[in-house]
Order: structure tokens, then sequence, then C-alpha cells
């Protein structure tokens, strides 16, 4: 089945084919609610590599107008990789 998400202020909201809407408070939920298959560990930690170095480097980059490579190395740090669209939140939140 397909779904429409969108982002509200305290979670999100899935639209499916026929109209009707799910509430999701994380993103996890709704992956569940649209059934798509999430790996079994879905705890979100660093990177055995990652330092505050790769921190500045994201901050420096976005800070260049290279928004898409501070994305990169964000999504890089965790692991599981986050989600683009999770990894763009966080740099807009703590570097914009």
């Amino acid at each position: 089945m397909d779904y429409t998400i969108r982002s509200v202020r305290n979670g999100y909201i899935l639209t499916d084919w026929n109209g009707d809407e799910h509430i999701a408070l994380t993103l996890v939920e709704a992956a569940r609610i649209a059934g798509e298959i999430l790996p079994d560990n879905t705890q979100t930690k660093y990177v055995d590599q990652f330092g505050a170095a790769e921190l500045v480097k994201a901050r420096e980059a976005f800070k260049a107008g290279q928004k898409i490579e501070a994305i990169k190395y964000v999504r890089n740090a965790f692991t599981p990789r986050l989600g683009l669209l999770e990894a763009k939140e966080l740099v807009e939140t703590f570097m914009g």
C-alpha cells in the first residue's frame, strides 16, 4: 500500500491510497505503519570512527553552503545509517 508522509509539529501523518490518515510519533512508527521492513536493531548509535572532528567538518560544510556534504557527514556518523530526511532535519536544526 502506498502512503504519503508529512511532518507535523509532534510527529508524522501518513495518508494511504484511500485517503485515510494515520498518526505516527516517530519515523520508525511511520515506517511500521507503511509496512516497511526495519532492521532488528532500531537503536541508532554513533559509528566507532566518528569523532568531534567529523561534526566540525559537517558544520563547516553547512556554513560554506555545502548542505549536501554536511548531510553526508551526519548520515555516515550513525549506525544504522540515518535516512536522508532524518539527516537533513538534523543538519537544518542543529547547524542552521
